[in-house]
C-alpha cells in the first residue's frame, strides 16, 4: 500500500491510546506535513533568466511576468508550479539589485 510500517505502527498504537482514554485523537490537529521541496533544476532556472534577461530590454508594459513565464514553461513540457516560477524570478530580481 505504500506506507512504511513505522508509520502504520504509530497509528495503531494511537488508536489503541484513544480506546484506553490516553489521548482524545487518532490524528492530532496540529499535525505537521512535511513535503520535500522541489528544486528547481538548472535547465529550468537559465530558461526563466533567460526570459527575464530577455525583458529587461523591453519597454515594461510588454514584459512577461511569472504567471507569462509559468504558462510558456508548461506549455513547453516542464511540470512545476506557479509558485516554484514566482520564487525565481523573485530571487532572480533581488541578484539583480
Amino acid at each position: 500500500m505504500g506506507v512504511a510500517y513505522n508509520t502504520v505502527r504509530k497509528y495503531v498504537l494511537r488508536a489503541q491510546a484513544v480506546r484506553d482514554g490516553a489521548i482524545e485523537e487518532i490524528v492530532p490537529r496540529d499535525r505537521k506535513i512535511h513535503r520535500p521541496a522541489r528544486v528547481v533544476t538548472p535547465e529550468i532556472r537559465g530558461l526563466i533568466h533567460r526570459i527575464l534577461e530577455a525583458n529587461r530590454r523591453k519597454p515594461k508594459k510588454q514584459r512577461c511576468n511569472a504567471r507569462e513565464i509559468w504558462q510558456h514553461l508548461v506549455a513547453s513540457g516542464y511540470s512545476l508550479s506557479h509558485s516554484t516560477v514566482k520564487r525565481e524570478v523573485a530571487r532572480w530580481h533581488a541578484e539583480q539589485g
